[in-house]
């Protein structure tokens, strides 16, 4: 599904700034392999120099995409009314204008896991969890394997999200998952995306049109496999992404009223 940043630059220095190549980079990754997954982002507290970024960015970003960035330079009472046009403030942490007051903690958020697995799981779901744990003696569940995605592509034609659609859109999504499937070669990684009916819908975007959507969707296999992505899902990375976490720099906390989830990226501890 999608997701909304929250992207806090208090505290930002220029040695924080990424080289505009990688910020190119990331946002064509996003577009090309991403589809339709960010529905807004924030802007907090961004210094002057960093609308110039921006509008040097600009031309590399598709119009629809451009759209989403909000800039949120407003004084507290200010930031906090013009916040909860589009979240609960319960749920915000107070430098985005919100009220909430629990600290983020991030040994709960790397090490806090339910069932053997943090997936799923923001952090305030996570420090419930943690809360109710201590409360009862429990100690915390450690170093769980994310479980394997399926392998049955037949999935996507009863998934419901799809048995919801007109049954000529349903007929689309049934030819799209019928051709990913009979057709698939060392050079694509499809796990997860193939056998996935909500990814498949967000390659169709909306105009149905299932031989743009296969390429799309192929390109992309290509670019996983490429990219490596199977060794990340593994935990390749796992080290490096609990480092950026630890710091505080990165992390899933709360929804949106929509109930997509909030992602926090505080430049001043990367």
């Amino acid at each position: 599904g999608k997701f909304v940043l929250l992207v806090d630059f208090s505290g930002f220095s220029a040695k924080n700034l990424i080289p505009l190549s990688l910020a190119q980079e990331t946002v064509r990754i996003l577009q090309e392999h991403y589809p339709e997954r960010l529905a807004s982002a924030y802007i907090v507290d961004a210094p002057w120099w960093l609308y110039q970024f921006f509008n040097a960015l600009s031309p590399f970003v598709d119009p629809a995409t451009r759209g989403k960035f909000e800039f949120i330079n407003d004084g507290r009472e200010a930031r906090a009314e013009r916040m909860s046009e589009f979240f609960d403030l319960s749920v915000l942490e107070s430098e985005f204008g919100g009220t909430v007051t629990t600290p983020f903690w991030s040994h709960i958020f790397t090490q806090c896991k339910r069932n053997g697995t943090e997936f799923g799981m923001d952090y305030n779901e996570q420090y419930e969890f943690f809360e109710s744990q201590s409360s009862q003696g429990g100690a915390l569940e450690l170093h769980g394997a994310l479980p394997e995605l399926p392998d049955r592509f037949w999935q996507v034609c009863s998934d419901p999200c799809v048995l919801r659609l007109q049954r000529a859109e349903r007929s689309l999504v049934r030819d799209l998952a019928r051709r990913l499937c009979t057709d698939v070669d060392v050079g694509q990684e499809h796990e997860g995306l193939y056998d996935d009916a909500g990814m498949i819908l967000r390659y169709l975007d909306g105009d149905w049109n299932v031989v743009r959507a296969e390429q799309r969707l192929r390109a992309t296999a290509r670019w996983r496999k490429q990219f490596g992505f199977s060794a990340q899902r593994n935990g390749k990375y796992a080290d490096d992404i609990e480092k950026e976490c630890s710091a505080g720099a990165m992390y899933v906390r709360g929804f949106d009223q929509c109930g997509r989830p909030i992602i926090y990226i505080k430049l001043r501890h990367w």
